[in-house]
Order: C-alpha cells, then structure tokens, then sequence
C-alpha cells in the first residue's frame, strides 16, 4: 500500500473522499478489515503481528475519523488545503447573535430539571436539529469544494466557519446534558 494510501482514511478503507460516509458500510467494512488484521490472528508470526498491531491501529485510527462527522470535515478541509482551526476561529455573525441566547436556555434548563423536561428536550432536539443542518450544509460545500479542479478560497473559508459552528453546538450539547 502505498505511504499516501496509509496515510488517508478513505483510501484506507476503499471510499471516496466526500463528507457524506455511509455510516453502515464504514462499520460493515471497518469489522471485516481489523478482524483480518487483528494481532491475535498472527500470534505465531512475530514480524507478521508487529504489522497487524500497525494495521489495527492505522484502522482504529481511520475510522475514528471516518466515523466522526468534525474529525472527517478537518480531514478534508485540510486535504483540501482549507484554514485550519487555529488560523480561523470565527463564525459567521448570525450565530454569533444566537450563543448568548442558548447559553442562557442551557442555564434555564438546567435550573429548572434539566433534560428530563419537555423544554429540556425540545432544546436537545433544536440543537440536534441546528448540528443536522450545518452537516448538511458542509456535506454541499465539501461536494463543491472536492468536485473542483482548485478549491475557491472563499469556499473553504466557509467550510472552516461551518464546523466551528459544528463544533460549538456539539459542545452547547455537551452543555446540556451535564
């Protein structure tokens, strides 16, 4: 396989480069490939289980990514040559508007039970629904962006700002649920 090839979680698993991963052939393909290079299968074989441990780690780690909908957008923001995280940390002003508000519903929550309420769930769900919808659109932008010769550098700017904005509605979730 080649070092590129080791390197990049979709070519790893045979899928192509896209935002959108069909979760269930991942798991399906992900257990058939580390079962098969599992170490314990190559036991009698020292140079042959120190590779497997190498392989299962590649795939633990490939998949990680693969499976995660942030870890896959860094993937391929970068493989992209997209702004990293520490480059751009802005989102766009119209969420900006919207935090202090569900970081004040988040506080009334909690004080008042938590997500065991009906408003604690309906505001799970809002945020559910608000982090769908940003994957939704980086899966758009990730087509447009992978389906070019030559990424737009404003394209990928606005990929950037969708997944700090994924990243923020993962941690208000995280929020709520503590």
């Amino acid at each position: 396989m080649a070092a590129e090839s080791l390197n990049d979680p979709f070519a790893l698993f045979g899928l192509p480069a896209s935002f959108d991963v069909d979760a269930a052939a991942l798991e399906r393909t992900y257990l058939a490939r580390s079962r098969a290079a599992h170490p314990d299968f190559h036991a009698a074989d020292d140079a042959a289980q120190e590779q497997a441990v190498e392989e299962s780690s590649r795939l633990n780690e490939a998949y990680t990514i693969l499976k995660t909908p942030i870890l896959r957008a860094e993937h391929l923001l970068d493989r992209l040559g997209g702004p990293s995280g520490l480059e751009v940390r802005d989102m766009p002003p119209e969420f900006l508007m919207e935090i202090m508000d569900l970081r004040e519903e988040i506080e009334d929550v909690r004080q008042a039970g938590g997500l065991e309420t009906d408003r604690g769930r309906a505001l799970e769900a809002k945020l559910n629904a608000d982090l769908q919808g940003v994957y939704a659109e980086m899966g758009e932008k990730f087509a447009t962006a992978l389906a070019a010769e030559k990424a737009d550098a404003d394209l990928l700017l606005g990929i950037r700002r969708s997944i700090n904005v994924a990243r923020y509605l993962e941690g208000l979730l995280r929020d709520l649920k503590e």
